[in-house]
């Protein structure tokens, strides 16, 4: 997938779904998030296509409501 597509998917998606490139130690919409959303998704065995689709953003959102939790106690 090109980045710029991968870029743009993730804008549409963050609006809809809420989540926010900082989930993904990103500055912003670019090709850092692209390729940080990569990693993640290599490291939970999730196809590995930059985009934050339906998979990565539960696991994602899991993800930040357990470190929520965890800074509370």
């Amino acid at each position: 997938m090109f980045i710029w597509l991968a870029i743009k998917r993730n804008k549409r998606l963050a609006q809809r779904h809420g989540w926010e490139p900082k989930w993904f130690n990103a500055t912003g919409f670019n090709k850092e998030l692209v390729k940080n959303i990569k990693q993640f998704q290599k490291k939970h065995g999730i196809k590995a296509n930059g985009v934050c689709g339906s998979r990565t953003y539960r696991l994602i959102l899991l993800k930040v409501l357990l470190e929520i939790k965890d800074r509370k106690h």
